[in-house]
């Protein structure tokens, strides 16, 4: 079905760019589109999972209608005086200022942790002495854990997973300022602000039934680590590409940007290696014919040289990389219990989004190649961002087709609508059937205005969520009180490690007895070894298990298990989680038998046969 949405959104816009002209069926379709855009705004997606974000809502759809039906008859945006654009400009950066609060993470104020233990977990991997896609499979990020080696002795275990979520907010707030920076190129007069509006409230709404934990800066996987590594090729490589399509060759920065794309894609195996694909997609296509090859194999050698990068460094530091290890769990968790989107839902706003701003961006840039095209710069510089970021974001959605929870995924690609509403916007403003909407001609008939500006309702529909999304703006003051005052339920630690510490410590005193090596399942596996100073057999743990089926769970335990089987020293005892003990039962991979003690679970202490 998404395949087949995307071959639509192709035929449909190559055949409005092969009549280069509107129809009058085009004011029937743009008002359908439109409705159902607002009926996927208005949807709250899964009202009954707590802990997700739940749509936009009523009110920000009442608000998107409108603001799209003051700009269709009373608002003049080249007519507002210099005072309502300062003021209007100060509620921008204010509802900014609220949401990138709202957005600060620390090792007490965690919100989703049971999702974040899994990001915690890879980047204390090389801290523990465990090396990423060597000794264990990273589930997000292989290459962020590195930066904590020189401080391994110089802060507590708690401290280093503080300096991570601060690590990992930086970077978030770094994602936003990338995406913000992207836009600001795009526009002219005050393009630092319709960039911060376009890119941040949309990012960062936060649910009002659900509340700080529906924030996306909350599932720590997302805006850090997949969005930042495109973005960051973006903000090195958009302008190459620009050159390139009208013929500019720089090579020392094409072979920079190839090295950027290889090292990004090893830290973010999903979104980053979508980002390098894409961008080599459009070297290949929309570079200039006479500069083409060049470029290309410009683009190539740094790849090589940034895909060379992590395994050269593994090497140095004595460690092979294992090549059956990367990309595991990208593969095995693309069959996490589907469960089907919901539909009314803000899906009905983020594929057309991403699906027609692809198929307008390839369009244009095929228009725009022809020799009686003018020159402009700025509309070069749209249509490749444009391009680049919705062609990115398609083939992003296909890791979360089916996926287990629609409604978190769909919140992923919100920072990517943003910036594609943005380019949208920038062609339109370059049209001069853009600026004839508010001017148009002493001769023009009420049916021709009209039916002129309802062929850009679903242009008017995507801005104004844009702006409407202000009305789910974090609330300062319980931002604030959060950050001082925070549940118990929202701190690290707050949430399983002191079982899983105790329940370790007892099985370490019943093994010193006995004799033998102990080893921790799990998981928080790199966590449990640097506080508990017992080692791990986890080589990858999807936390959190669930007692129902789903082929990614199985994946994961028939991996763990063939890495038993294939150890030729087994240790004696294990000790496991409760989640642990869901997902390999008491008898781990038939290797082990349960050996009941006081104080834990049965089948949490095994013992090999």
């Amino acid at each position: 079905m998404y395949f087949a949405m995307v071959a639509v959104a192709a035929i449909i816009t190559a055949a409005f760019v092969r009549n280069y002209r509107s129809t009058q069926v085009d004011v029937a379709l743009a008002v359908l589109a439109a409705c159902g855009l607002v009926l996927g705004i208005e949807a709250i997606e899964r009202p009954q999972t707590i802990g997700y974000w739940q749509g936009f809502g009523n009110v920000v759809a009442l608000g998107t209608v409108i603001l799209v039906l003051l700009f269709a008859t009373i608002l003049r945006p080249a007519r507002l005086s210099t005072w309502i654009r300062i003021a209007l400009a100060v509620v921008v950066c204010a509802c900014c200022a609220f949401d990138l609060l709202g957005a600060i993470r620390t090792v007490d104020y965690f919100p989703f942790v049971g999702n974040n233990l899994n990001q915690v977990n890879d980047m204390l991997g090389p801290v523990v002495g465990k090396v990423p896609d060597v000794t264990f499979i990273p589930e997000y990020t292989a290459l962020y854990g590195w930066l904590l080696v020189p401080f391994k002795s110089v802060f507590s275990p708690l401290g280093l997973v503080g300096a991570i979520a601060i690590i990992l907010t930086v970077l978030s707030f770094a994602t936003l300022g990338l995406a913000t920076w992207v836009v600001s190129r795009i526009f002219g007069a005050y393009r630092v602000v319709l960039a911060l509006a376009f890119v941040i409230p949309i990012t960062l709404v936060t649910s009002r039934l659900v509340g700080d934990s529906s924030s996306i800066a909350s599932i720590s996987q997302e805006l850090p680590i997949r969005l930042f590594a495109g973005f960051l090729i973006a903000a090195v490589g958009l302008t190459d590409l620009v050159l390139l399509y009208r013929g500019t060759l720089r090579p020392w920065r094409l072979l920079l940007t190839g090295v950027v794309c290889g090292v990004v894609t090893w830290n973010s195996q999903d979104f980053g290696l979508a980002a390098t694909a894409v961008y080599g997609l459009m070297i290949l296509c929309g570079a200039a014919s006479y500069t083409r090859v060049r470029a290309l194999v410009l683009w190539l050698a740094g790849l090589i040289v940034g895909i060379a990068s992590y395994p050269v460094f593994l090497l140095a530091t004595g460690s092979r990389l294992n090549l059956s290890y990367v990309g595991f769990f990208v593969r095995s968790a693309g069959s996490l219990g589907p469960a089907p989107i919901q539909v009314p839902g803000p899906v009905l706003v983020v594929a057309p989004v991403i699906i027609c701003s692809a198929a307008a961006g390839w369009a244009l840039m095929w228009i725009r190649h022809r020799k009686t095209a003018l020159q402009d710069p700025l509309l070069d510089r749209a249509t490749i961002t444009l391009t680049f970021i919705g062609s990115w974001a398609v083939v992003g959605l296909l890791y979360y087709v089916n996926r287990a929870y629609a409604a978190g995924q769909m919140q992923t690609l919100l920072l990517l609508c943003g910036v594609c509403i943005a380019g949208l916007l920038a062609v339109a403003m370059r049209t001069d059937e853009f600026r004839a909407l508010w001017e148009p001609k002493a001769d023009s008939t009420m049916w021709a205005r009209w039916s002129a500006k309802a062929r850009l309702l679903p242009l008017g529909v995507f801005v104004c969520l844009c702006f409407a999304s202000t009305w789910l703006t974090t609330n300062p003051i319980q931002a604030a009180r959060l950050l001082v005052n925070h549940p118990a339920a929202d701190s690290y630690t707050g949430y399983d490690i002191p079982q899983i510490t105790a329940a370790v410590d007892a099985a370490k005193r019943f093994t010193a007895e006995q004799g033998g090596e102990l080893n921790y399942v799990g998981e928080s596996f790199n966590y449990i070894s640097l506080v508990t100073h017992v080692p791990s057999a986890s080589l990858l743990f999807g936390f959190p298990f669930s007692s129902l089926y789903s082929v990614a769970q199985e994946k994961v335990i028939e991996k763990q298990c063939a890495y038993f089987v294939a150890e030729n020293t087994k240790p004696k005892w294990l000790v496991l989680s409760l989640n642990g003990l869901i997902g390999f039962g008491d008898n781990v991979c038939g290797l082990y038998q349960t050996v009941d003690i006081p104080g834990l679970e049965h089948g949490q202490l095994q013992e090999l046969k």
